[in-house]
């Protein structure tokens, strides 16, 4: 390999080359050498090449440049404006180091924002390492999340595992895992009061899967979760079927059965809730968590989970014992869009089930019929669409 000696104002003193014949090499540096660097040029392939300087520098981008790897590269960028009821608006940067080829699966990212209501600052640091051929497991991911904002401190300690096999045909996957999490709901100002509770608690959760793709035209899969805190545990299997029987006709079915194995105290924000998920462990971005507007979680965007459908006149059904999903989403030749069919039923819920279908047209969902409905099951002018029409929210990936 090669190595280039640098003295203290980072001004290159001499090249040589050498050959290691044993894990520790011994140096004959020049006697003004600060730090030595292998592969000063970046010739040689490398998976991680942060480690080849025996010192390392601070090295900001605006935006974002080329990362120089033997320096600390730090691209900053400025946040879009955000705004949440107890921030207040929130403006800041966004600070992000590694996540590309050549830092050894490292990443960071940082945001630092200021609410001009709380008049301080807060943020997210979001740590995460990538390591192929862990154990048993053909890659894996450890990720840690500190975050305040929003009314809400957090920490989040996740593993990742996945274990791959390949053949001209076809592909499968088994996947596992791990979170644990700390919360602190600060203030219910930031908060619809019927989703949450506040104060500080613990929760875990526990996840095995497994995908596979036999051929190009099917895929399938199974999980299991187990999401468990003091005074709850509750249970989920789910199931994805995804059939393409062309290039314009391609059916999705998933179906989710949950159900409360322990139920002494279930906080608000863990109960099953019919019309989607409202995100309790801040996994996924969420632009209101209030009731004060018709874009709030639930009744202005859906994140994930339940149903489709919405009921105007109370939103938040809930169960507290078990329930049955199936979503199914069906394209069809020369019309824009997906239609939609739903189905859930569940032992607490208020009717015996509940079936929703209508259009999903990007991010648009429009219910066009919904078995709940007491006087017009399905549309009878503009206003009942206008009323019941939601939002997929595209940076969620709860299912």
């Amino acid at each position: 390999v090669e190595l280039a000696f640098y003295d203290k104002n980072n001004s290159e003193i001499k090249r040589t080359w050498m050959r290691p014949t044993q894990k520790i090499s011994v140096l004959d540096a020049p006697d003004n050498c600060h730090k030595v660097v292998i592969d000063p040029d970046q010739y040689m392939p490398d998976t991680d090449r942060t480690n080849n300087t025996t010192r390392r520098g601070l090295k900001t981008h605006i935006i974002f440049d080329k990362p120089l790897f033997y320096d600390i590269d730090l691209n900053i960028l400025p946040c879009p404006p955000t705004s949440n009821a107890y921030d207040g608006n929130l403006n800041g940067l966004y600070i992000r180091y590694g996540g590309s080829p050549g830092f050894g699966g490292k990443s960071a990212e940082a945001w630092i924002l200021y609410g001009d209501k709380t008049k301080r600052f807060n943020g997210s640091l979001w740590l995460k390492k990538e390591v192929d051929n862990l154990w048993s497991l053909s890659s894996g991911r450890f990720e840690s999340l500190i975050e305040s904002r929003s009314g809400h401190d957090g920490i989040n300690f996740k593993f990742s595992g996945t274990k791959k096999k390949r053949d001209l045909k076809s592909y499968e996957s088994k996947n596992i895992q791990i979170d644990l999490y700390y919360h602190n709901i600060k203030s219910i100002a930031a908060f619809n009061p019927a989703l949450y509770d506040i104060g500080e608690f613990g929760t875990s959760k526990i996840s095995v899967g497994k995908y596979w793709k036999p051929n190009l035209f099917n895929n399938y899969s199974i999980n299991s979760r187990l999401h468990f805190g003091s005074g709850f545990a509750k249970l989920n299997l789910r199931s994805t079927i995804y059939k393409r029987f062309s290039k314009n006709i391609r059916t999705l079915i998933k179906l989710n059965t949950g159900t409360f194995l322990v139920s002494d105290n279930i906080l608000k924000q863990y109960r099953f809730y019919l019309s989607g998920s409202i995100v309790p462990d801040f996994q996924n971005y969420v632009w209101d968590r209030t009731e004060k507007n018709n874009l709030s979680i639930i009744k202005g965007f859906y994140h994930g989970g339940g149903i489709r459908g919405i009921n105007i006149n109370d939103p938040y059904v809930f169960s507290d014992d078990n329930i049955f999903t199936m979503r199914v989403d069906q394209t069809v030749p020369k019309i824009p869009g997906k239609f939609f069919f739903d189905f859930a039923a569940g032992k607490s819920l208020p009717e015996k089930y509940y079936m929703a279908g209508g259009v999903l047209l990007g991010p648009f969902i429009i219910p066009l019929y919904q078995s709940w409905e007491p006087d017009h099951k399905i549309p009878n002018n503009l206003g009942w669409i206008k009323e019941r029409i939601r939002f997929v929210w595209f940076l969620s990936s709860v299912d």
